[in-house]
């Protein structure tokens, strides 16, 4: 609550007082280095004994939950196109690119949830943590195959050469 969003919301002059604008691109790295850390952690109280077991589990709960969640982003597509895109977008980019973001979790939240509650240790912790990693890294190639979608469609031949 007392992050620059809400407190910049409710009460503008406080949030400039306590974060000026020279501070925030230090504090924004700050926060990236403590939730890199964090992740590294995270990764570190992993137990490979349940990652292994558990692996054609973790990757077949992963590949349904990924086509699920591309499918109804895919649907929404079809309904949120022809409101609020432009005709320099296609259909076919514009559903890729929200069915990829349907699918990209909160990886750190989930991590976070699963270590306070101490289930990181568990099966169920650790199939959770393997099933949201793979979705992640699935999601990001994905995206990264929407936005390349999307910069080939420009004129310019070095972003065609690179796409």
């Amino acid at each position: 609550m007392l992050g620059r969003s809400f407190l910049g919301l409710v009460a503008p002059d406080v949030a400039i007082m306590l974060f000026p604008a020279q501070t925030l691109p230090f504090l924004d790295v700050l926060s990236q280095v403590g939730l890199i850390f964090f992740m590294f952690l995270i990764g570190l109280e992993l137990d490979p004994k349940y990652l292994k077991s558990n692996l054609d589990i973790a990757i077949l709960a992963s590949h349904v939950s990924i086509l699920a969640g591309f499918s109804l982003g895919t649907l929404l597509a079809v309904l949120l196109y022809p409101l609020v895109s432009t005709a320099n977008v296609s259909f076919t980019a514009f559903a890729l690119f929200l069915g990829t973001a349907m699918l990209i979790t909160a990886f750190p939240v989930l991590a976070r949830i699963i270590t306070e509650n101490n289930l990181q240790n568990t099966r169920l912790g650790t199939l959770a943590l393997t099933c949201a990693a793979v979705d992640d890294v699935i999601a990001w190639c994905l995206l990264a195959l929407a936005i390349a979608r999307l910069a080939r469609r420009q004129s310019h031949p070095l972003v065609k050469l690179i796409t």
